[in-house]
């Protein structure tokens, strides 16, 4: 439509519409004609001033709309500017002039080259042409500085478009996040000087560690070598006190290292293949002695359906054990204090090994069952005062069990005693392995046992233990019981094979009855075992003088018990061989041969124990004061080490470096880490560089002995030695004329030839060690005694080279295996 209208209209247009341009009076005035379509002018004319009050009421509308908007965009706390098409300022808001500190005017119309330097222009100018060039937002943080003061700010910014979609500007924000970016500054150093302070400590309590162990293991060393000479009796209870103050604050030692290294989160819990049930009897055995200080009777029950081999924290686990039977030891006066390994089935239905320790102590009152598991939470401060320790046992035990997936729980009756529980999630090892009782191929079915133990529950752990492994048995309480069950069997026709006897019963103990049945006119003799609690110095000389064949101490494996049955009955079935077997018992003194050890340790004082303790086991040492000289050691013309004992702290080269150096030539002789660093960190350092074991300072002679025995078997044998070999099969396999020929009479002369190698090794004559050694091995080479050939060729090669030392332990075990040996040929042969 094209309007004509007079100057005195537009006029009025103006005033009352605020329309000054045609274009928009004209799309006004159409759409009112659309409305009324028969196009009347008249009716246009009327209906004009109408559209005049629209007109004029939409424009305020408009008016009001942009004062709040620029109300809006001034008063908003939060910094706004725009800019135009070639990014140049066009406004900003009083927020962003309080920000920056400047003037708007000086910045309109600009653009960032000239309001900023040149190295923030360059950033800001790239991205806003990139917004202006693409759309789109932006979100980024950056420094930004105005004046003198700087600031941390998050920019956002997006792209403005006109109606028809092109970009004519931006539109951007500012968002001062200094406060927040300090914050996290404040944060990140106060986490960082947290983390030094946890370095911090654990490096003192590594240091500490170290340094407290290092005299205590003078200490505590020298104590018990001093203990193991001729004292008077005032001078004994002198050292007796030393030695139990010592050990007392070894404890606490360990203890508070313990409980800072839970504390700091730096507690380690391993997953390798353990024997459970040599973990848990060895931990008892090493705590049985102060059971029998205090005359406690100390039981250990293993359910026969508990698997012997596990992955999972076996050191942690003796920890645990031994915490919990020595609470128990501390509060139990008078009475018993049981063990029971079993497994129970969880609340998901999986398999889980329960622990239960049960004493007959003093209880726990109702209202302190509640915290007795946390730290330092004795009953009150009489308790500590009384019984001693730290208060930290019990929290450390539930820390460890948790740490390793378990649970741990306390049922108690003041007066009567407690019951502590906890399970641990049972996860069988990945290879088989046999059974207890099966490792060995000798029948025990049928035999017959008599079990003679004043204490009922020792009694059916071990009828129990022996219907496992296949034997029969009866139990009686005392000596008299004994005797008339031993008669009673003889005379229906079938006799007790053997007898297992307390050693500590009341009235008559087991070397009294042991001699007493031994005199008995018209009962055939059984075996005679005898079981120990503890195993004291002489024990296995009293076993000798009364003719005791076994002697155990508690608690005593299945294997334990099969293994000492099946030697001594190959003793029985064996004549010619009997008089060789009489040390072969396991007892508990006993020691795995002469080794030959050599001590990397710089510590004049920790030397001299060290070798006291070797000595006394019966071994030879040689002593490097370095890692260079323990090298030199190794690699000298005639040496021989079985072992090596080593020190993790030395000059010149330490034992690390020392242990890595010994791999990389290859030489594969067992290491034993000596260290008073004694947090697992340290062991798995150890065990990293390429050592076999880990013996933390300081040294006890009970550690000392189990781990060579530990190791000594593998320095002591070829390979292929260890593993059970059946001569019954090799002497069917061989040739039946040669063993009809000369079998009885090479059965005969075993123990002659066995007398003659080790006159020869005593005479330190390698020419008849060599010739011997090849004699023998020649003869039992063609009935297929590949183990007992094995050792032999092993002693001739180490005659040969007129290197001597250490085939004591080549003889012992030769001597071992030509029992075996002796027993399959005297029943294929006979």
């Amino acid at each position: 439509m094209t309007l004509k209208i007079n100057s005195g209209l537009l006029q009025q247009l103006q005033q009352r519409a605020g329309i000054t341009d045609l274009q928009e009076l004209d799309a006004a005035l159409e759409a009112l004609q659309a409305a009324a379509p028969d196009g009347a002018a008249g009716r246009l004319a009327a209906a004009l001033p109408d559209l005049l009050e629209h007109l004029s009421r939409n424009a305020e509308l408009r008016e009001q709309e942009l004062q709040l908007t620029e109300a809006l965009f001034e008063t908003i706390p939060i910094p706004i500017y725009i800019k135009d098409r070639n990014a140049r300022y066009l406004r900003f808001n009083r927020a962003f002039e309080t920000l920056s500190g400047i003037d708007r005017k000086q910045w309109l119309g600009r653009n960032a080259y000239e309001v900023m330097s040149d190295e923030d222009a360059r950033l800001h100018d790239e991205l806003d042409r990139q917004l202006l060039r693409d759309g789109g937002t932006q979100d980024f943080e950056c420094r930004l500085q105005y004046g003198s003061d700087g600031l941390t700010a998050q920019i956002r910014k997006v792209a403005l478009r006109d109606s028809e979609q092109r970009i004519i500007g931006l539109i951007g924000t500012i968002f001062d996040i200094t406060p927040r970016k300090q914050a996290e500054e404040a944060m990140r150093q106060a986490k960082e000087a947290a983390e030094a302070a946890n370095r911090a400590k654990s490096n003192f309590l590594a240091n500490m560690s170290h340094e407290i162990r290092t005299p205590m293991n003078g200490i505590l060393g020298m104590t018990e070598l001093a203990l193991d000479t001729d004292l008077n009796e005032e001078q004994r209870e002198y050292l007796q006190l030393v030695q139990t103050s010592a050990d007392s604050l070894l404890a606490i030692i360990n203890d508070i290292l313990d409980f800072s290294k839970i504390e700091a989160g730096k507690l380690l819990i391993e997953s390798i293949e353990f024997d459970v049930h040599r973990t848990v009897t060895d931990a008892v055995k090493s705590i049985a002695l102060k059971a029998c200080e205090k005359k406690l009777e100390l039981i250990c029950d293993i359910d026969a359906d508990v698997p012997r081999f596990l992955q999972g924290d076996p050191g942690r686990l003796r920890q645990v054990v031994l915490n919990l039977i020595g609470n128990a030891i501390k509060f139990t006066p008078a009475g018993e204090i049981g063990l029971k390994l079993a497994t129970t089935t969880g609340n998901a239905g999986e398999r889980l090994l329960q622990f239960e320790v049960r004493d007959t102590g003093i209880g726990i009152p109702a209202d302190k069952l509640g915290r007795i598991f946390d730290a330092f939470a004795q009953e009150d401060s009489s308790t500590t005062r009384r019984f001693g320790g730290t208060g930290l046992g019990l929290s450390i035990c539930r820390r460890l069990v948790q740490a390793m997936g378990g649970s741990i729980s306390v049922d108690s009756t003041q007066g009567t005693g407690s019951c502590f529980r906890f399970t641990l999630p049972l996860h069988p090892a990945a290879d088989a392995h046999p059974q207890a009782g099966q490792a060995s191929g000798t029948p025990l079915a049928g035999l017959r046992v008599l079990v003679v133990d004043d204490h009922p529950t020792n009694r059916t752990i071990l009828q129990k233990t022996l219907a496992d492994i296949g034997a029969t048995s009866r139990g009686v309480e005392c000596g008299d019981a004994a005797i008339s069950a031993l008669q009673a069997a003889a005379g229906a026709g079938a006799p007790f094979d053997v007898a297992l006897l307390d050693a500590s019963m009341p009235g008559e103990d087991g070397f009294g009855l042991a001699g007493r049945i031994l005199a008995q006119a018209g009962i055939p003799s059984p075996v005679l075992v005898l079981l120990s609690s503890v195993g004291l110095k002489g024990d296995a000389a009293r076993c000798r003088e009364i003719g005791i064949d076994g002697y155990l101490t508690r608690p005593a494996t299945r294997d334990e018990i099969h293994q000492v049955l099946e030697q001594i009955l190959a003793k029985a079935t064996s004549p010619a061989l009997s008089a060789t077997l009489v040390t072969r018992h396991a007892l508990a003194e006993g020691s795995p041969g002469m080794l030959r050890v050599l001590l990397a340790e710089d510590h004049p004082v920790n030397q001299k124990l060290v070798i006291g303790l070797l000595e006394k086991l019966g071994h030879r040492v040689s002593i490097a004061a370095n890692g260079l000289e323990a090298l030199h050691l190794l690699e000298a013309p005639g040496q021989r080490h079985d072992l090596i004992l080593m020190d993790m702290q030395m000059p010149d080269m330490d034992g690390l470096a020392c242990t890595q150096e010994i791999r990389r030539r290859g030489i594969t002789t067992p290491i034993i880490a000596l260290t008073a660093n004694a947090q697992e960190s340290d062991r798995r350092i150890c065990l990293d560089a390429g050592m076999d074991d880990f013996l933390p300072k300081p040294i006890q002679a009970r550690a000392l002995r189990d781990m060579l025995r530990r190791h000594a078997g593998a320095a002591a044998l070829p390979a292929g030695i260890h593993e059970t070999f059946d001569y019954v099969k090799a002497l069917r396999e061989a040739d039946q004329e040669i063993i009809a020929l000369i079998g009885m009479q090479l059965l005969a002369q075993l123990p002659e030839d066995l007398r003659k190698l080790r006159a020869a090794l005593a005479a330190q004559d390698s020419q008849a060690v060599l010739r011997h050694a090849h004699a023998l091995r020649g003869l039992v080479g063609v009935m297929g005694a590949d183990p007992v050939a094995k050792l032999l060729a092993n002693i001739e090669e180490q005659a040969r080279q007129a290197c001597l030392d250490g085939l004591e332990i080549d003889l012992d075990a030769l001597e071992q295996e030509l029992s075996s040996f002796g027993q399959a040929l005297a029943s294929t042969a006979g």
